[in-house]
């Protein structure tokens, strides 16, 4: 059985949020948001009124090297270009994933990375 960890402060959920560990931000041009680390069944959802389209990276090295992450169903990079939600899960420990906006046009495009549970885990911790 695992131990409950606590998430970094910039992974803290808002108070009376039901996840344990969360990123939120959004998008008004090109760049990348905020990393989230974690090893466990995992929410992105996506809202807003925009034209862009945002890309789901993650990395292994702590963030030297990004890459985009396949849909294990299509083979291709996921693509966000709607709002709505996705779930995926992550394997290994000490992975994180970020959004990068790799192409904006118009207006706010608003992201949410959670997860909750015993596998929701904090930046450096190696056991449960």
């Amino acid at each position: 059985m695992g131990i409950p960890l606590t998430p970094p402060p910039s992974q803290t959920p808002a108070t009376g949020d039901q996840a344990n560990a969360v990123v939120t931000g959004s998008f008004t041009a090109t760049g990348a948001g905020s990393d989230f680390s974690v090893y466990g069944v995992f929410n992105i959802a996506v809202w807003g009124t925009f034209d862009a389209t945002a890309v789901l990276q993650k990395t292994f090295d702590g963030g030297t090297t990004w890459i985009g992450v396949l849909s294990p169903y299509t083979g291709t990079a996921v693509s966000i270009t709607a709002s709505g939600a996705l779930q995926f899960a992550e394997c290994e420990q000490g992975v994180s994933y970020r959004l990068d906006c790799s192409t904006y046009v118009s207006g706010t495009m608003n992201y949410r990375l959670s997860t909750s549970g015993l596998m929701a885990m904090s930046a450096g911790a190696t056991s449960f």
